[in-house]
């Protein structure tokens, strides 16, 4: 029987098969990449990424906005992760500390309170002051934000500053809130971007950068943005028992982040945010409850911390239920839904499917 060229006895080596490689033909510069004999190479050690591997390069046609970018990036890990590292982390970590002990927490509240009364017999009428200013100091507030339905942002020359505070939720809220910044923004020199994200939520963080990768590309006056982190108010799958004092947390730790100022920006024009945009997710309605008690008791000036709340797309016969804490308690400045049925039945405003508009060009 015929034997087959390369068996033994009719050639030097059995590696002149078709298909197969030979050592004698390969320059000694490429060799290891198929010899046997060559070591395998050693996969390389680093640590574990954040929600993806390495991050693109960030590039953006305005300077100030480039060095955001470099800032955000390199600081990621100390933004985004846990750290309790000043007094009002203490005490919200104190606070995320006592919720697991329900029943004692509220025995020493009301202990507290019992003692104050009987302690300084005038506290209750001081109290009681209190709660009917801000009572009344909430329905004029309501009352004109019924009446006007508008931001008042119209007509602002380009040299004035415009902050704006967005609120991310995660997952598909976040990506909702990116496209409608991206196909409805129209940024100036004099404007800044606080994007508010979760602690450990590095898929938001992620695509945040990439969007303002994307602005700094399309626009040379692109302004310049932030990354804040905040305390979630509930969990995934955490016990309703316990979500009062989370979201407690959570809401002092907004009001810290609505009241701080841009550390790359003048700290008295951009001061207080004059806009602030959720789409939807439950920390956004710790947000505006706590703009609208800043408002309410004076301390911001008036025309900043406008409230802009847009329903989610996904929402197509009924309020989600932070769209139905806000729109019942009034307060945003301007609620739009994506649907007309929406629209006619809480009688807002219909903006059209904003979130599904076609990409910029």
């Amino acid at each position: 029987m015929a034997k087959l060229p390369g068996s033994r006895g009719q050639g030097p080596s059995d590696h002149s098969l078709p298909g197969r490689p030979t050592r004698t033909t390969l320059p000694g510069n490429i060799q290891h990449l198929v010899s046997p004999r060559a070591a395998a190479p050693q996969p390389t050690t680093t640590s574990e990424p954040s929600a993806s591997t390495q991050p693109t390069p960030y590039r953006s046609l305005n300077p100030t906005h480039q060095q955001c970018l470099v800032n955000m990036d390199s600081s990621r890990d100390r933004i985004i992760t846990k750290i309790i590292s000043n007094p009002v982390g203490q005490i919200i970590n104190t606070i995320l500390l006592i919720n697991r002990s329900v029943v004692n927490s509220f025995v020493i509240v009301a202990l507290c309170f019992v003692f104050l009364l009987a302690r300084w017999p005038y506290s209750a009428s001081i109290v009681l002051t209190l709660v009917t200013f801000g009572l009344l100091s909430h329905l004029i507030l309501v009352s004109s934000r019924t009446a006007s339905k508008r931001l008042q942002t119209g007509g602002m020359a380009a040299q004035t500053p415009h902050y704006t505070f967005i609120v991310c939720g995660s997952g598909g809220h976040t990506g909702e809130m990116i496209r409608m910044v991206e196909r409805s923004i129209r940024p100036t020199a004099n404007s800044h971007r606080r994007w508010a994200v979760g602690f450990e939520d590095h898929m938001s963080f992620n695509r945040v950068m990439e969007c303002e990768n994307r602005l700094g590309r399309r626009f040379e006056d692109v302004g310049t943005f932030d990354i804040v982190c905040f305390h979630r108010g509930r969990a995934v799958q955490q016990s309703w028992l316990t979500t009062p004092f989370t979201a407690l947390a959570s809401f002092l730790h907004l009001g810290s982040l609505l009241v701080g100022p841009p550390a790359c920006r003048d700290a008295a024009a951009f001061r207080f945010p004059r806009v602030i945009i959720s789409d939807g997710p439950g920390t956004g309605f710790l947000v505006f409850l706590a703009a609208h008690l800043l408002k309410v008791f004076a301390f911001v000036p008036e025309g900043t911390m406008q409230t802009l709340f847009v329903e989610s797309w996904a929402r197509v016969s009924s309020l989600s239920l932070s769209g139905k804490l806000i729109y019942y308690l009034g307060l945003a400045d301007l609620f739009i839904v994506q649907h007309r049925r929406l629209a006619e039945l809480y009688k807002v405003t219909f903006a059209g499917r904003i979130a599904c508009m076609p990409k910029p060009t």
